[in-house]
């Protein structure tokens, strides 16, 4: 993912917020947006499962 958003990318993608961060800041701003990202991403899909288990659950009580 890194070899998707370079430093030069964010900083388009930034723009003028970008101004004044180093290159390494912005590296690290990369590095914590991907892994909440996955993070944000996993949870969601554990809550669908989730749903989904539990809708099994509620047709199997109510013999569906």
């Amino acid at each position: 993912m890194e070899d998707q958003f370079t430093v030069a990318r964010c900083r388009e993608i930034l723009k003028d917020a970008a101004a004044d961060l180093t290159d390494k800041e912005i590296k690290e701003l990369r590095d914590f947006y991907i892994a909440f990202s996955d993070y944000v991403i996993d949870t969601r899909l554990e809550r669908l499962r989730l749903n989904e288990i539990d809708k099994k659950y509620e047709n199997q009580k109510t013999g569906s």
